[in-house]
């Protein structure tokens, strides 16, 4: 299955956490972003930490979790943990 025919395939009751899934689950080994701390990370390894970073997020108490937009590649993995730990990402930006 293409990356097209996937997202052709979404349907309107699918939440970001199972298409982070979906997605991911495909081409593990693929390079999918770089970062200047860890280097050219997979699909795998970036799903990893977003997982973990989820599971820390899971002990804060309440549905929205603030975070703060840094200029780095780590953004969208703080984006993808607050789905994954079913908050609503709440995103300030720094110069606010």
């Amino acid at each position: 299955m293409t990356l097209g025919e996937i997202v052709n395939s979404f349907t309107e009751q699918d939440t970001i956490p199972l298409l982070m899934k979906r997605i991911f689950s495909r081409h593990q080994k693929y390079s999918f972003c770089y970062d200047q701390v860890f280097g050219v990370q997979t699909r795998k390894d970036y799903i990893i930490k977003a997982y973990l970073i989820a599971d820390l997020l899971k002990q804060y108490k309440g549905d929205y979790i603030g975070i703060m937009l840094p200029a780095l590649t780590g953004t969208s993995l703080l984006i993808t943990a607050s789905y994954l730990s079913k908050k609503t990402p709440v995103m300030l930006n720094w110069t606010q």
